[in-house]
């Protein structure tokens, strides 16, 4: 499969793409902490822009930051799906990224 170099919309191969990973810890009962790490291939550094969702519970901090906090303590569900979609700015493919992770209120 080929690729251009000038064709920002185009998908690249993952060897060319950040590759990003949760950061993830409980602050108490019913917060946790959730943070974004990536890895930018040799190109150098590249602006991300994120957005941050929640199935249930509430965001606190900014949905478009690198980090947030999920606050549970309203959640009658057993389960609440974190979701974030990254989009790096002036690479040259379309290396979005989307993240999910469940967080288990009931064992």
């Amino acid at each position: 499969m080929a690729f251009s170099t000038n064709n920002v919309s185009s998908y690249a191969p993952d060897e060319v793409c950040p590759v990003a990973v949760f950061n993830v810890r409980q602050l108490g009962p019913t917060k946790y902490v959730y943070g974004v790490s990536y890895t930018m291939p040799a190109e150098g550094y590249h602006p991300a822009r994120y957005i941050w969702s929640v199935s249930d519970g509430k965001i606190l901090g900014s949905q478009k930051s690198r980090q947030i906090v999920v606050d549970t303590s309203s959640v009658k569900a057993e389960t609440v799906t974190v979701t974030l979609k990254i989009h790096w700015k002036n690479l040259r493919f379309m290396c979005d990224r989307t993240l999910t992770d469940r967080i288990h209120l009931r064992q």
